[in-house]
């Protein structure tokens, strides 16, 4: 069965539209190590790696190969904290042969992953690299972040430039599109939200068709940053 993994505090209504597109939910328990904004985030304790490869929390670990035992689940190395930049260790984008981070506080075991499998890492500013972008296609990110944008570009991966604000994310002024979205199938991108509430929506919309991808608003709330919907 399709699954997809959520923040324990995403809207009844998102959930609803989940289930009807087919999808069996995982909610994450909540983290106590990171900030409470952030606790329950998908991005914060899963990255999503090649094939059915995926690089997990020590706290979840367990918890997901209970509820998903076909997955490869690797244990990293990194022991979560509250203050950033020590609750980025996993919050990384892997877009196509390529990772974006911030290597100085990766988990090691995603760097020798990285490594091992032929992926090339684009080393970024921001901490939140999985949160700041919505991945598309293999080739092909939104952002609203300056820098991830610059290094797309140099990379030959295709990116659109968003405006930044729009998205709420409780105990920040504002949260990010890759941590509101997930890419739920090649052509499906699910918006934890809205998406015709973002002042961008039509950009995003035209940017997504042309490497034939349709989103899907979840709700008819405004678009919501509760982690990346993480598709297992």
């Amino acid at each position: 069965m399709k699954t997809v993994v959520v923040d324990f505090r995403i809207s009844n209504k998102s959930i609803n539209t989940l289930k009807n597109l087919g999808y069996r939910i995982i909610k994450t328990p909540k983290n106590p190590y990171v900030a409470e904004a952030i606790c329950g985030h998908p991005d914060i304790v899963l990255c999503k790696l090649k094939n059915h490869d995926f690089l997990v929390d020590a706290t979840f670990c367990g918890f997901l190969s209970e509820k998903c035992r076909h997955l490869n689940l690797i244990e990293g190395k990194s022991h979560l904290q509250s203050k950033y930049p020590f609750d980025i260790a996993y919050n990384c984008a892997l877009v196509g042969n390529k990772l974006f981070c911030n290597e100085k506080y990766t988990d090691k075991t995603i760097l020798d992953y990285c490594k091992d499998n032929d992926i090339k890492i684009l080393n970024i500013k921001q901490g939140y690299a999985k949160c700041s972008i919505c991945i598309v296609s293999d080739n092909a990110i939104i952002t609203a972040d300056k820098n991830i944008f610059d290094t797309a570009i140099k990379n030959n991966i295709d990116v659109l430039l968003i405006e930044s604000k729009g998205i709420i994310l409780k105990g920040y002024n504002e949260g990010f599109l890759g941590g509101a979205t997930g890419l739920l199938e090649k052509d499906l991108l699910a918006v934890n939200g809205n998406i015709n509430l973002h002042k961008d929506c039509d950009a995003i919309k035209k940017f997504c068709s042309k490497y034939g991808v349709n989103t899907v608003s979840l709700s008819d709330e405004p678009i919501c940053d509760a982690g990346s919907i993480i598709r297992l």
